[in-house]
């Protein structure tokens, strides 16, 4: 790692995002560093993430030949005073070596390759494209995220319909952002993919990437 940041030949470029709410006010964003070379092999990525009614959080991850070798999870508490999560990750190719978790919570390996590789690809995104007009009709149906499994929510015009809690909410599209509202377990989304049949949300207070599919039964 000392070795990349003592690199003269790298350049670090920077995307942001705003989320806001359904009144438009903004009530937090996404700030992705990337460090290339002049190839645009990438070397580090590092996400600032300022999560609505929730805390702080820091992600570093640092490659080799586009592999993961070291990630660094940092989350704070609400007020930003302590963290919550403070965790490094140590990787040989596929397989974790070394895992040091500074405090009591952490997360998962597969948590942490999961966000990798959603920070790396939004990083090489243009803006332009982050935030690109999504066709909400795509979005109508029941979508299950198991393939063949129960439903996890409907969307039609007007509703985010949660099947299992039976709990039904408005919802607000804005380019890919999908805004959930009077939700308990969901608030806001990145849509990354949408088809007629596949639908791929980043949840960005859960930390997690979802595929769904068009729900048949």
């Amino acid at each position: 790692m000392s070795e990349i940041e003592n690199r003269k030949d790298l350049s670090e470029s920077i995307n942001e995002f705003n989320m806001e709410n359904l009144d438009g006010e903004i009530v937090g964003g996404i700030s992705i560093y990337k460090l290339t070379d002049n190839n645009g092999e990438f070397y580090r990525v590092i996400a600032e993430v300022g999560q609505p009614n929730q805390s702080l959080a820091n992600y570093e991850f640092y490659l080799k030949k586009d592999s993961l070798t070291f990630a660094r999870i940092v989350k704070f508490n609400e007020t930003g005073t302590d963290t919550i999560i403070n965790s490094e990750y140590y990787f040989d190719g596929n397989e974790l070596v070394k895992q040091i978790d500074k405090e009591k919570e952490k997360m998962d390996t597969q948590t942490v390759r999961q966000m990798f590789e959603f920070y790396l690809d939004y990083g090489e995104e243009s803006t332009e494209s982050q935030n690109a007009d999504i066709d909400s009709t795509l979005l109508y149906g029941i979508w299950d995220s198991t393939k063949g499994g129960d439903a996890d929510f409907r969307i039609t015009e007007n509703e985010f319909y949660l099947v299992d809690f039976f709990e039904h909410s408005e919802y607000k599209i804005n380019g890919n952002l999908i805004k959930i509202r009077g939700s308990d377990f969901y608030e806001n989304g990145m849509i990354l993919k949408a088809s007629q049949d596949s639908l791929k949300i980043k949840w960005i207070e859960l930390d997690v990437v979802v595929d769904y599919w068009k729900f048949n039964k």
